[in-house]
């Protein structure tokens, strides 16, 4: 079984390469491993609910460090997802990958989040400090279906997010 997370710079700056070690290296200790780069951002795919959640809140609260980041903080986008994908050349490919990408596209930079299938799974073993919030069915861009989404909360993590844009929906 895969997870997937899709994670996007809103901001790039002279120490993206510095950024790009602290994401894998994230992804790595949390039994992931990185799909793909797409630009200034990446893919990748966990064995758990669990470890993607524990990598992205750990991407997210390094960011956030100003001391990780050389005195300015940056805000990631991060979606969560499962199901079935195709493997194929080193990479996947479906339904559930194009899901994740469409929950990433509507996090703001700083937020986190994750679908109902990851909320199932995870309901009973959040980690400490966790909590999801549910913000109810949105419409995703390009999806016929509407997806439940959940907000990760975290005391480290932005927790309010201006209603602009694609994410107006999300704001309960």
């Amino acid at each position: 079984r895969n997870c997937q997370v899709g994670g996007h710079h809103e901001q790039m700056g002279p120490g993206a390469g510095r950024d790009d070690a602290l994401l894998r290296d994230a992804v790595q200790e949390h039994r992931g491993r990185i799909v793909k780069t797409t630009g200034d951002g990446i893919d990748a795919a966990f064995e758990t609910p669990s470890d993607g959640l524990g990598a992205v809140v750990e991407i997210q609260l390094a960011l956030l460090d100003p001391a990780t980041t050389a005195g300015m903080g940056l805000r990631v986008r991060c979606g969560l997802h499962t199901g079935p994908v195709q493997a194929r050349d080193n990479d996947y490919f479906g339904g559930t990958i194009n899901r994740t990408a469409r929950i990433m596209n509507a996090a703001h930079g700083g937020q986190i989040l994750v679908s109902q299938a990851i909320a199932d799974q995870l309901r009973e073993r959040l980690p400490e400090n966790v909590e999801l919030k549910d913000l109810g069915a949105v419409r995703l861009k390009g999806l016929a279906t509407t997806e439940a989404v959940f907000q990760v909360v975290h005391p480290g993590l932005y927790q309010h997010f201006r209603s602009e844009g694609h994410t107006a929906e999300l704001q309960s």
